[in-house]
């Protein structure tokens, strides 16, 4: 008969069981348990937002139409949650099929094809930035918004970034996110650098 160690112990305990474990990826687990379970305020909306206030609310009652249309597999749509981005295996191409698929007509092709989010890099964990050579981002990006300023390190410039996130997934070390912006909130000028 073996003799249960604590470890064996606390490994058996609910919060750590498998199943709870397998349900999120490793990001997602730690964005729940440094910022709970807020994650409409989080999360960044697919492009063509219909201009009407309150409209996507609609979206907590459908099945997702806008996710299954998707043909890059970054729309991410969960049980009475809004739909998001997750553009860590990919990006947006603007393609409108997200809107042509959206029933409740929260996401309509008339409506303005931006997303409400910003491209941040984050200069503490960029290669570049840290003295290694590395220019993926750069490669990545099609709207030439990135640059490399004279010691070599990657800047996001707003004016020309469409906040598509193909800079993302080719990042060896997750320097940079796509992340929410209000409407409202205005974004930091060309070549400004946020801390």
């Amino acid at each position: 008969m073996k003799e249960q160690t604590a470890s064996d112990d606390y490994a058996s305990r609910d919060c750590l069981s498998e199943t709870k474990l397998n349900r999120y990826s490793r990001k997602e687990f730690l964005r729940l348990f440094w910022h709970g379970n807020a994650a409409s305020d989080r999360h960044v909306f697919p492009p063509y937002r219909s201009l009407t206030p309150g409209r996507d609310e609609l979206c907590r009652s459908c099945p997702g139409h806008c996710a299954t249309a998707c043909p890059e597999g970054i729309i991410i749509k969960k049980n009475k949650e809004k739909p998001y981005l997750n553009v860590s295996n990919g990006g947006c191409t603007f393609c409108e099929a997200c809107a042509e698929a959206c029933q409740p007509e929260v996401l309509v092709k008339s409506a303005p094809a931006e997303i409400q989010g910003r491209i941040v890099l984050d200069q503490g964990k960029c290669l570049a930035w840290n003295g290694t050579i590395c220019q993926n981002c750069l490669d990545a990006c099609e709207d030439q918004a990135l640059e490399f300023d004279v010691l070599f390190n990657p800047v996001v410039l707003e004016d020309r970034c469409t906040q598509c996130g193909f800079c993302v997934r080719p990042c060896p070390v997750e320097a940079l996110v796509l992340t929410p912006v209000q409407p409202t909130e205005k974004k930091p000028a060309a070549g400004a650098v946020e801390y």
